[in-house]
């Protein structure tokens, strides 16, 4: 059994990783806003707000691994919101490397997101360029990553690039519910060109049963995350519309939205094989 801490512990991935981990036999210090869950069997839950500096009195003084999980909730807000996604995103990924190597972790997982890559007409690999200006939340993230890359010497350091994740009791300003919402109110979708934006989006269980494997990585390694097969936002609205036995409506604009696309062959081999499609992952939601 490991002793893990999570960070995010009451997000959509946080809440999954904690219970599966749980599950699995670890012991599992889920760190989050609020206590939400007293501590029952090898989950202890630890108060804390990491848009402020890290209280490491709270903290276990040894830990095997780490997972940094955790998200702003003013993500969207920019400029206004700036100083907490960096405070959540760069300033607490400094300090939680800084602790995980202290309380002798073997791992240090790193969530950060596929709007890292600039964009690419073809599947997006671990090498595939990056974004040469990106926005401020995806800058943050690669902040991050860079922090977390001198730590690899020291410790197994997995850099996971989330590609949408979606699931039931997700936030109802993510995508797929906002898509939800759209359609169920009978408002049309936006697509950019024919289709919309192509994507394979990630089910919370596969996100979670990837985060939990890569404790068990042997090597430092940045992988991407994402589901199993690529869908449009026109199939997507189309999913969602025969769940809820309602015709969805569509708005085209001119402009077209590049791909984005994961390869998730490294995914596959080092980590999990996501099995949850769209149509059964949205079946979920709904």
């Amino acid at each position: 059994m490991s002793r893990i801490l999570v960070t995010g512990s009451t997000g959509l991935l946080g809440v999954r990783v904690v219970e599966l981990g749980a599950a699995l036999g670890h012991e599992m210090r889920a760190v989050g806003r609020s206590a939400s869950r007293a501590a029952q069997g090898n989950v202890h839950s630890i108060a804390m707000d990491l848009s402020q500096p890290l209280d490491r009195s709270a903290l276990p003084p040894r830990v095997d691994a780490v997972l940094h999980l955790a998200q702003s909730r003013r993500f969207r807000e920019f400029p206004e919101g700036a100083k907490d996604v960096f405070a959540v995103n760069v300033a607490r990924t400094a300090e939680l490397l800084d602790y995980a190597h202290s309380a002798g972790a073997s791992h240090f997982v790193l969530a950060s997101t596929g709007g890292v890559y600039a964009p690419s007409a073809t599947p997006l690999t671990e090498d595939s360029p990056l974004a040469t200006e990106p926005a401020f939340y995806p800058a943050s993230k690669l902040a991050a990553e860079l922090l977390a890359h001198p730590y690899a010497g020291l410790m197994t350091v997995a850099i996971l690039r989330f590609f949408f994740i979606y699931g039931p009791g997700q936030a109802s300003d993510m995508l797929m519910p906002r898509l939800v919402s759209t359609v169920r109110e009978g408002r049309a979708i936006r697509l950019q060109g024919t289709d919309g934006l192509s994507f394979n989006p990630i089910h919370v269980d596969d996100a979670a049963a990837a985060t939990l494997a890569a404790v068990s990585l042997k090597d430092s390694a940045t992988i991407n995350v994402a589901g199993p097969v690529s869908v449009t936002l026109r199939e997507i609205g189309e999913i969602i519309g025969a769940g809820l036995d309602k015709q969805p409506r569509f708005e085209l604009e001119n402009e077209t939205s590049p791909p984005l696309v994961a390869d998730t062959a490294l995914m596959r081999r080092l980590l999990v094989e996501p099995s949850v499609t769209p149509q059964a992952g949205i079946g979920d939601m709904l």
